[in-house]
Parts: structure tokens; C-alpha cells; sequence
């Protein structure tokens, strides 16, 4: 019987394993999301996207209407184009201090982010008018920018926000 033996260079194969390591953690597919179900779509409708994306994934969304949300992935959601409009209330939870959620561009009448350690960023999420109602609860680091905030009758409170850091910037 023949035996063979592969001498590797213990630094090589170090190498070698942290790059095969760094490419699977850094993983990230786009996903479109089309409403009208155009050319390239995978979902068409936010919650089953983001119920199969992954963490540090990209949503791309179409013009069209869709159902609210609620996820804990570090996911990116960006709006394509105007006209991106979520009905009810989006839930953003449970983040863990290692993922960041983005999102960018969509209009949406309520948005709650609560029991996140990770990066939350709200971005130009204007509601039609306007964004009613923003609770942020128990979270640690959420960014929100370019938005306009203004409450209705069926609301307290425009914003609620308990015990956590919260950053308004041009809002």
C-alpha cells in the first residue's frame, strides 16, 4: 500500500482557511422585489424575500405596493424608484450587535425598531404625506435621516422612542 504525504506550509494553509472563511461570512446576493413581477423578479412581495434573504443581503425594490414586515436580518432594502409603499406597521427586532440594517427610499406610515444591538439606518422613509409613527424601544444605535415625521389622530405621539440612542439628522 502507497501512503502520501501533502506537506503544507502551516502559514499556506492558514491563509488559506481565513480566506475561505472571510468569502463565506462575507456572502451577499441582490434580490428584486417587483410587485407587477417585471422582468428579473424574484419576490413580489417584501415578507417572502425577506423571509429567504440573508444576513449582509441586498433587497432591491420596485415601485408598487407591499405588505408590512417584520424581520431581525441584517439585510439592505433600497427603493428603486418613488412610489415604493409599504401599508402597516414595519417591525425591525432583535438585531444582534454584528449586523447593520439599512433602509433606504421606501414610504411607509410605521416603523418600529425594537431589541436591536446592531446598526439600524432609516433612510429617506417618507410615508404619503408622511412617516406617522416611529417607536424605537430598547435599541442601541439607529440612524434616522431625511424624514419626515408628523403625527395623526390615531397616534399619541408622532415618536416614541425608550430607552435608546437615537440620531435624527435633516428630519
Amino acid at each position: 500500500m502507497l501512503r502520501f504525504k501533502l506537506l503544507v506550509p502551516s502559514d499556506l494553509l492558514a491563509r488559506f482557511l481565513a480566506f475561505t472563511l472571510l468569502a463565506l461570512v462575507a456572502r451577499a446576493d441582490t434580490i428584486l422585489v417587483d410587485a407587477a413581477n417585471g422582468p428579473g423578479t424574484d419576490y413580489t412581495d417584501l415578507p417572502p424575500a425577506l423571509q429567504a434573504a440573508h444576513h449582509n443581503d441586498l433587497i432591491l425594490v420596485r415601485a408598487g405596493d407591499y405588505s408590512p414586515f417584520t424581520t431581525s436580518k441584517g439585510v439592505r432594502i433600497l427603493g428603486l424608484e418613488s412610489d415604493v409603499e409599504v401599508s402597516g406597521r414595519c417591525v425591525i427586532q432583535s438585531l444582534n450587535s454584528a449586523r447593520k440594517f439599512v433602509l433606504y427610499r421606501l414610504e411607509l406610515n410605521e416603523v418600529e425598531v425594537r431589541d436591536c444591538d446592531g446598526h439600524v439606518s432609516l433612510n429617506k422613509i417618507n410615508g404619503w404625506p408622511w412617516l406617522r409613527y416611529l417607536e424605537v424601544t430598547d435599541s442601541v444605535d439607529v440612524r434616522v435621516s431625511g424624514v419626515r415625521i408628523e403625527g395623526a389622530e390615531s397616534y399619541p405621539a408622532a415618536m416614541d422612542i425608550r430607552a435608546s440612542e437615537v440620531e435624527l439628522v435633516r428630519c
